[in-house]
């Protein structure tokens, strides 16, 4: 397992396009097993996504507490997931940038470059 606390999360809106981006520290947590799960605070307050690979560092995820999923991906050994998402009628791309050093076992993350 890997967790990394601290991340940086940004938020674009395709729908409702009026609305600017968004920016929220984040907590990310991959298993052993191709779980992750990401927590953030947000305007409607903690908000949890959980999910799995389904290989190749494409994580599908939902949810826990409001209608919505997510599409992130994730190259290997990347400090960096970028998805698609949608909540209610919002939809929109995030962008997730791990920041750090992991906690937990079989971490092999690279440091990131610029």
């Amino acid at each position: 397992m890997e967790t990394w606390e601290h991340g940086k999360m940004e938020v674009v809106y395709c729908e409702p396009a009026t609305n600017p981006p968004e920016h929220y520290p984040c907590d990310v947590r991959f298993d052993d097993a191709g779980g992750i799960v990401v927590n953030y605070q947000d305007w409607d307050g903690r908000t949890e996504y959980q999910g799995k690979d389904l290989g190749g560092g494409h994580f599908e995820v939902h949810c826990t507490n409001r209608p919505g999923h997510a599409m992130l991906h994730r190259a290997r050994d990347s400090r960096v997931l970028i998805g698609y998402w949608q909540e209610g009628g919002d939809r929109g791309f995030s962008r997730i940038q791990l920041v750090g050093a992991p906690r937990g076992t079989n971490v092999s993350i690279k440091p990131s470059v610029g």
